[in-house]
C-alpha cells in the first residue's frame, strides 16, 4: 500500500505500507530519504522531526489547483532538469508564489541541515 499524500508518508510507512507517491519526494528526496532511514533505525525523534519538516511543505500544493507545474519549477530550482511545460490552463505561476515556494523550500532545507548534524 502506497500514500497518497506527502504529509501521510510516516503514517503510512509506520502501520506497514511500501511507501507513496509523493510530489515533494522528486523536490527535496534527502528528506524522505533520511525519513525512511531514521525510521529503520529506530530515531524516531529524528523520524518526527523530519514527517513536520514535509508537513511544513505541504502549502506547496495549495498554490495552485494542478501543482505539476510549481513541482517542475522547483525540481529545476533545486538542479533537476525537467521539462517545465505544463498543460492549459495550467501553464503560469506568478512571481509572488514561485517566491514563495522558493523560500520554504530554502527554510526547510536549512532546518533539515541542522537536524542531520545532531
Amino acid at each position: 500500500m502506497y500514500s497518497g499524500f506527502d504529509d501521510q508518508f510516516l503514517y503510512n510507512i509506520a502501520a506497514g505500507g511500501c511507501g507513496g507517491i509523493c510530489g515533494l519526494s522528486n523536490i527535496v528526496p534527502e528528506i524522505f530519504s533520511s525519513l525512511v532511514d531514521a525510521c529503520r533505525k529506530k530515531d524516531f525523534d529524528k523520524t518526527f522531526q523530519l514527517s513536520n519538516l514535509i508537513h511544513g511543505l505541504m502549502p506547496i500544493y495549495s498554490l495552485d489547483s494542478n501543482p505539476s507545474l510549481i513541482i517542475k519549477t522547483l525540481m529545476n530550482y533545486r538542479g533537476v532538469n525537467v521539462n517545465k511545460k505544463s498543460i492549459f490552463p495550467f501553464t503560469d505561476i506568478s512571481d509572488e508564489k514561485l517566491t514563495y515556494a522558493k523560500k520554504l523550500i530554502d527554510q526547510v532545507l536549512a532546518r533539515y541541515n541542522w537536524i542531520c548534524q545532531e
